[in-house]
């Protein structure tokens, strides 16, 4: 009996000792508003998720300041505005230890043109390979190829193992578990070709407000929260066991003139009345960067190099005295021709849309202008044309380039030129886009459509909305980029576990 009670005792002690030896998980979990219903990069816009949960990679991924540069690419060059050769660098495998080659590549931009509507343009080109380098020749000239291909839908899987439930990519984590609209659950890629993975599991989860968010990460359940509202950011930003980072997008707040309502001299002072500083700095936290046009000031394109009116309240009253606009009845408000004149601003639901115009009726009584604001499911009374200012937000630089949004805006045929902006000198310039292959050049005709919209005023440019996360002190490479593509790196690491 003595023997058999000693005999347990020695196997409860190595048993203990065992539990200690054995390494404790390293788990990261990050919470977010915004998930998605697939990981699939080729369906519509699933490719965000897929390279934000490190699972998938591009060719080319944007930088710092919204530039394409190679990424499973080696370089590139431009033949012409039709043909484009792409070196393919070497040793790259997919997480089930496949190698990506070029071949592979050529079935992935063929299987993205027939899946997703926004690579409708590689729909008849063809393919040559040489060795490492792929050489792809457009049926249309194409000059913005490259940054098309640093969009996410265009990340390289291994479709030879790969289906809508189950993506194999080549970023540094893998897909274990994912339920829409819930969670995913990722390991780390054993073939990761670019460092080894620190982190053993990740656990992203879908969060359904803010302010749930931000109690789940001040309890200690979340490593990391993105996208928290104004109040909850500078509360952690203030807390010494928090890293709280905010960076610059180009998502913008933008507002739609609807010129058939809103004459020319009315939006030019709509326009000067609005403190957009005042507005980033109290409004936003500091969670917006305040513009008059569309695109980033590191582009070349933004505001110091193209000539807007800035905020000057006293000139937007000139400007509507001397176009017969009086307060005819002293009620405060302003009347033309003997009618009142009243506004009508609609938003729909998008971040901070109801505070921009909740500010822009403050902005236009300042100007005495009476104006009501409306709350809409969507954006669609931007399409009925129901509306006199239509809020809307938009990335006006998905790929890095501006074609595709001034050609939106400003073309007869673009999908977002709600308002039916019209001028002939802007065609000519976005005609000059499709063969203009040097990024000067593109950067030239960039600025001067972006001067003649802006001279127009069918569009006001409020600010582009910044991305942020808060996380525990002891996370590193957490990534937040302009793009909003990418958040989980292989450099995602937790220090103290």
């Amino acid at each position: 009996m003595r023997r058999w009670f000693l005999i347990f005792i020695i196997a409860f002690l190595l048993m203990g000792c065992s539990q200690r030896n054995q390494k404790k998980e390293k788990v990261f979990t990050m919470g977010t508003e915004e998930f998605s219903k697939g990981i699939d990069p080729s369906n519509e816009w699933d490719g965000w998720y897929t390279m934000r949960y490190g699972i998938g990679e591009t060719l080319f991924s944007l930088d710092e300041n919204l530039h394409p540069q190679p990424w499973l690419a080696s370089g590139y060059r431009a033949i012409s505005a039709n043909i484009w050769e792409i070196d393919l660098k070497s040793g790259i495998l997919f997480s089930d230890g496949d190698t990506l080659t070029p071949q592979m590549v050529v079935k992935n931009l063929e299987h993205i043109a027939k899946k997703n509507k926004r690579a409708k343009f590689l729909e008849n080109a063809s393919y040559e390979i040489f060795g490492n380098t792929i050489r792809i020749t457009m049926a249309q000239p194409r000059a913005s190829l490259i940054g098309d291909l640093a969009d996410p839908y265009a990340c390289m899987i291994d479709l030879d193992h790969s289906d809508e439930n189950h993506i194999v990519g080549s970023g540094p984590y893998t897909c274990e578990e994912f339920v829409a609209d819930r969670h995913i659950i990722l390991r780390p890629n054993p073939y990761y070709w670019d460092g080894k993975p620190k982190m053993d599991k990740v656990v992203v989860k879908k969060v359904f407000d803010k302010e749930t968010g931000a109690m789940a990460l001040d309890n200690g359940e979340l490593d990391a929260f993105v996208a928290l509202n104004e109040q909850s950011y500078r509360i952690f930003e203030n807390l010494k066991k928090y890293h709280a980072q905010s960076i610059e997008t180009s998502r913008l707040y933008a507002v739609y003139y609807n010129p058939e309502t809103v004459e020319k001299s009315l939006r030019e002072a709509i326009h000067l009345a609005i403190n957009k500083e005042e507005m980033a700095q109290y409004l936003f936290y500091k969670n917006m960067t305040p513009t008059n046009t569309p695109f980033p000031d590191s582009t070349g394109f933004g505001d110091s190099e193209v000539k807007t009116a800035k905020y000057d309240v006293e000139r937007a009253r000139e400007i509507l005295e001397q176009s017969g606009y009086r307060d005819e009845d002293g009620d405060g408000y302003l009347e033309k021709d003997g009618k009142k004149v009243q506004l009508h601003i609609h938003y729909y639901q998008r971040l901070s849309n109801e505070q921009v115009a909740t500010q822009l009726i403050t902005s236009l009584r300042n100007i005495g202008i009476f104006a009501d604001i409306t709350k809409n499911m969507d954006a669609s009374y931007l399409k009925n044309g129901n509306y006199d200012l239509g809020l809307y937000t938009v990335v006006t630089l998905p790929k890095g380039d501006p074609q595709s949004f001034l050609e939106d805006v400003m073309s007869k045929e673009g999908v977002s030129n709600f308002n039916h902006f019209s001028d002939s000198r802007a065609d000519e310039l976005l005609n000059q886009f499709l063969t203009a292959t040097g990024q000067q050049e593109r950067t030239e005709i960039a600025r001067q459509l972006v001067q003649i919209y802006s001279d127009a005023y069918y569009m006001e440019c409020i600010g582009f909305a910044h991305s942020n996360a808060v996380t525990k002190k002891n996370v590193q490479g957490f990534i937040l980029s302009p793009s909003q593509y990418r958040q989980i790196s292989v450099d995602l690491d937790k220090g103290g576990e």
